[in-house]
């Protein structure tokens, strides 16, 4: 039998196509389960669906009540764990989300007050945006919900 006509066998438990954020993260969780994982990208970096969400790791964007904000806890925990085994670029950025109306500043201030502890948020008033943030232009902000562990990646 010639040597070309020989195939080499290699054998995956979990074999996942795509290493965007749901691809990465079933194949995270397989390999932490035990079983020998293959990822597949067809791009050298990111570039698709993934990065669209300009890298912000935030319990914001679920609702405010039921199982969903404890999900985005754990997700930023994973995120974490990952950082401190490998260099992912995550980082403790904060996020900022600004009231430019008193209706705005208004839904801000009670949600800072019913969610705060939840979510880990506290509302800034204007002059203390502007204290520290300068860059953010002080006619438009009326006052500011500022999320100090909200991650980037």
């Amino acid at each position: 039998m010639h040597s070309s006509s020989i195939r080499t066998t290699r054998h995956t438990d979990v074999l996942v196509i795509g290493a965007g954020i749901l691809g990465t993260f079933h194949a995270y969780f397989a390999a932490k389960k035990g079983y020998k994982t293959l990822l597949l990208e067809r791009n050298s970096f990111p570039s698709d669906a993934s990065t669209r969400n300009f890298g912000m790791i935030v319990q914001t964007i679920v609702e405010t009540e039921g199982e969903w904000p404890q999900f985005a806890l754990a997700s930023r925990e994973i995120y974490q764990a990952i950082q401190a085994e490998v260099d992912i670029t995550v980082k403790n950025a904060g996020s900022l989300y600004l009231a430019s109306t008193e209706a705005e500043q208004h839904v801000l201030q009670e949600f800072a007050a019913t969610y705060g502890p939840t979510y880990f948020c506290h509302y800034l008033d204007a002059d203390e945006v502007g204290s520290h943030y300068p860059f953010v232009q002080a006619s438009y902000c009326q006052g500011a919900l500022y999320f100090p562990y909200d991650l980037t990646i």
